[in-house]
């Protein structure tokens, strides 16, 4: 069972970028600390590697610099990498795992997706065909 994860999404349709990359965190055998990192284009195989630390500050330290390097996106792939869903840890706040960079940006992207939940429940209520 992961303790952090988190999924990323880039997509630009003019530069045909489709890209998926996911994180998560686990605590693994002998007290150490795995981090898995898939990635590639949506809807393919992609990639998977693990990395193992013996400590949690060693793991965070590792999510911080892939995290990054996501923020750069914009400078390689024309677009950015945004949060497509989440897991927060049980053991630490969500937002430790993530640079400060994020934590406005993540912020700020779930208040757009709990505002659009909650118009598409206000539309859904309020039409009558969707009884």
């Amino acid at each position: 069972m992961s303790l952090f994860h988190l999924k990323l999404r880039a997509v630009n349709r003019q530069r045909n970028v489709d890209r998926d990359y996911d994180i998560m965190v686990m605590r693994v055998l002998l007290g150490h600390w795995g981090v898995t990192v898939a990635f590639g284009r949506h809807g393919s195989r992609g990639c998977l590697k693990n990395y193992s630390f013996a400590t949690q500050e060693e793991a965070r330290s590792f999510v911080h610099k892939i995290l990054q390097r996501r923020l750069r996106a914009p400078k390689r792939l024309g677009c950015c990498y945004h949060i497509v869903s989440r897991a927060p840890s049980q053991e630490d706040g969500f937002l430790v795992w993530l640079i400060p960079e994020q934590h406005k940006q993540f912020k700020e992207e779930e208040g757009v997706v709990n505002s659009k939940r909650s118009s598409l429940k206000t539309s859904l209520a309020s039409d009558p065909l969707s009884r």
